[in-house]
């Protein structure tokens, strides 16, 4: 990666990212958490993915948005049960990412690593 792409395609999209990390801990502290501790490994982890995602992609997969308005509907009492029919397709990537990490990892350690 060049320089020009970092600074100009991948900062301000780390940029954001971040932000809406603050913003989901921040409401998380001041509501459900009470200023307590928390894990926050999962959130960590959904703004290295929006981040990522959307500079090398181009599309946001909006995993700490989602986070954010799915906190905020229980917040108010609305359901929080999401049916795959009411998310947009990008909220599923963790899943398929995960997949994909899972099987780089497991794969050079198998028996014949090309079939696995």
């Amino acid at each position: 990666m060049s320089f020009e792409f970092l600074r100009k395609t991948a900062a301000p999209k780390i940029h954001k990212a971040i932000v809406e990390l603050l913003n989901l801990w921040r409401l998380k502290a001041v509501t459900i958490h009470k200023d307590q501790p928390f894990n926050a490994l999962e959130d960590l982890k959904n703004a290295a993915l929006d981040a990522i995602w959307v500079a090398m992609i181009g599309d946001e997969p909006g995993m700490t948005r989602h986070e954010i308005e799915k906190l905020k509907r229980r917040l108010d009492n609305q359901p929080t049960n999401f049916d795959k029919k009411e998310l947009p397709d990008s909220t599923f990537i963790n899943e398929e990412v995960t997949y994909i990490r899972q099987t780089i990892v497991r794969n050079p350690n198998t028996l014949a690593p090309k079939w696995a």
